[in-house]
């Protein structure tokens, strides 16, 4: 039996015509209704193009550069599949119901889908933010945390890793559990009870936001007080502040969450369609540029010495017969003379050089995930048993041989004179 005696005739014939009533004065339109698909799909081919595009350029630096994947990129990695879902629910809601279009130009049964749309995108959303941010922050308690005694950054992190699962989680139960019975969500005209889904909805988001915040920040204090020109600080920082794209995506699911028209009445005009676009499309945009914030840091790799980028441009200089030229420059420097008659065989000096925090200013390498390399490097070394360097300790020294010729020494005895000693009378 059917909730307020509604019977299945009646439900059919509700499926069939308009589901919402027009406000006064508007006409309805349920053959061919006005949409925007045409700016959603641009912005889906956008958003799909960055995140896949970053992920693959992360797990190419992963599998051919540092030839190391650890926890964080199979989590990330991981999110990709709830991402799929995300995507499935945004290109079902664009075939079956329309972006912008109003709740009054299309039929009941359009409920149905929305409905399954909503349950659906709520599951696979949390997926991805569980997965994503979680790897995120402990990526960043790598990079960023050498000691892990008394840090007052691992342990904000550490909680907030806690906080975002316990976040996440509930907000997938809440999703499942949100109608009993659960097929409720969709068929609305069945008997049974449901949550206020839009306290749930904003309290959701309001969390999201606020982990998001926290992420943004987390890392900036420790960017700008690392011992480099402040150029090299700006770019850092720059590189650890894609997250503003974060907060501002999140900011606006959050404002059409709020703003959203949840239908409690369906006698009275409501238009929950349209505005579930807008949070659609801000929860897609979110997802592409947390994807971004995941995946960036590992990206300067590629533009190292031995990065794909690098060859790249290695095989460009060789075919366009540049490399040649520039590599006979370089040898002319390093081209070994014969030593002159009478010098001494050269000596090998050994100068020793730190390397700490400080010499990232001059090094070739842009990523800050060498520092936690470094580290690795250093505990398994030690075998395990001693604590890793502090964000200050010297944590590499390098031995550079620095070769004196004697010959270049020798001010009293012109080298001619060594070489040819008719040539002075």
């Amino acid at each position: 039996m059917s909730k307020g005696g509604i019977g299945p005739a009646a439900v059919q014939a509700f499926l069939k015509g308009p589901s919402s009533k027009a406000p006064p004065g508007v006409v309805q339109n349920l053959d061919n209704p006005s949409n925007r698909n045409g700016q959603a799909l641009a912005v889906a081919i956008v958003c799909i193009a960055l995140s896949a595009g970053a992920t693959i350029a992360r797990l190419y630096s992963r599998l051919f550069i540092t030839k190391k994947l650890r926890i964080e990129d199979y989590l990330g990695l991981g999110a990709f599949l709830p991402f799929i879902g995300v995507a499935w629910c945004f290109f079902d809601y664009r075939q079956n119901v329309g972006f912008f279009v109003h709740q009054w130009d299309l039929r009941g049964r359009v409920l149905i889908d929305t409905g399954v749309i909503s349950f659906v995108i709520g599951i696979t959303y949390s997926l991805v933010m569980l997965m994503l941010k979680s790897a995120i922050l402990l990526e960043w308690i790598r990079i960023f945390v050498l000691n892990r005694t008394n840090n007052t950054f691992f342990w904000v992190s550490t909680i907030l890793v806690i906080v975002n699962i316990g976040v996440y989680f509930a907000a997938i139960i809440t999703t499942i559990a949100a109608c009993r019975p659960t097929e409720r969500v969709w068929k609305f005209w069945i008997t049974g009870k449901c949550i206020d889904r839009k306290t749930r909805d904003v309290t959701n988001a309001v969390f999201n936001l606020i982990i998001d915040i926290f992420i943004l920040l987390l890392p900036q204090r420790i960017v700008w007080r690392l011992h480099m020109s402040g150029r090299r600080k700006f770019g850092i920082s720059v590189v650890f502040s894609v997250g503003l794209l974060v907060v501002a995506t999140a900011t606006g699911r959050l404002y059409s969450t709020v703003t959203l028209d949840y239908p409690s009445d369906l006698t009275k005009p409501f238009d929950t369609t349209y505005g579930f676009s807008q949070t659609l499309l801000w929860a897609f945009a979110e997802i592409a540029c947390i994807f971004l914030v995941f995946c960036v840091p590992a990206l300067p790799k590629l533009f190292a010495e031995h990065g794909i980028v690098s060859q790249i441009a290695a095989s460009w200089r060789s075919w366009t017969r540049l490399g040649p030229r520039e590599s006979s420059k370089d040898d002319s420097h390093n081209v070994q003379w014969p030593r002159t008659i009478g010098s001494a065989p050269s000596t090998p000096r050994r100068v020793p050089h730190t390397f700490g925090l400080t010499d990232l200013e001059g090094g070739t390498q842009n990523s800050l995930t060498e520092l936690a390399d470094m580290r690795n490097n250093y505990i398994e070394q030690a075998g395990g048993k001693h604590n890793p360097p502090s964000d200050f300790d010297i944590v590499k020294t390098v031995d550079i041989d620095h070769h004196d010729d004697a010959a270049s020494k020798t001010s009293a005895t012109p080298i001619i004179d060594l070489q040819h000693p008719w040539a002075k009378h």
